[in-house]
């Protein structure tokens, strides 16, 4: 996940050039940015709506689009240190990632361990018993209970009997059904 997936891409702020910047705010559009950006100065100061004017700034490395807000007072352009500006969007961001807890690491080590001797079974086999170790759905799937009005409908041994630890605690065996399959 990356800003862009966060955060509206235009964004308002102060930037006063002695003390650090302050973010008035994010929007989605320009003309919101730059409304909250001229409502932010009049809220700050008795700035003169009709002098205050926009004007192109450069982008620099993080920003596409910026804009100035100047205050033209007798003909002389002054800056007041507010800019508008549209973040460019990031470069594809590498996925959340995370590291597995010593319980997870053990149930996965113990599923594989438990499924790779069974006879008959494969890479899917041996990676579907890691994933319901670590609570983890494959696509495509969701968890039932195995209700007996379900049972009585289905072949012998068609219900996982390992218990899930994701808060079912009323029923601890449940079948993996493919979404659709009328489970």
């Amino acid at each position: 996940m990356n800003l862009d997936d966060l955060l509206p891409a235009w964004e308002a702020a102060y930037e006063p050039g002695n003390v650090s910047d302050y973010l008035i705010g994010y929007a989605n559009s320009e003309a919101a940015a730059k409304g909250a950006a001229v409502a932010w100065v009049q809220s700050q100061s008795d700035k003169d709506p009709t002098a205050l004017e926009w004007v192109e700034a450069p982008g620099g490395r993080h920003f596409d689009d910026q804009y100035e807000l100047i205050q033209i007072i007798d003909g002389t352009v002054v800056g007041i240190g507010v800019t508008v500006r549209h973040r460019r969007a990031q470069e594809v961001s590498q996925p959340f990632r995370r590291q597995l807890t010593e319980l997870e690491h053990d149930a996965a080590w113990h599923a594989i361990e438990g499924t790779a001797t069974e006879e008959g079974a494969d890479p899917g086999t041996v990676l579907n018993a890691v994933l319901r170790a670590l609570d983890i759905d494959p696509p495509g799937t969701s968890w039932t209970p195995c209700t007996p009005a379900w049972l009585a409908t289905q072949p012998a041994g068609a219900c996982d009997t390992t218990p899930r630890r994701d808060g079912h605690d009323d029923v601890s065996h449940y079948h993996l059904a493919a979404e659709g399959a009328g489970a």
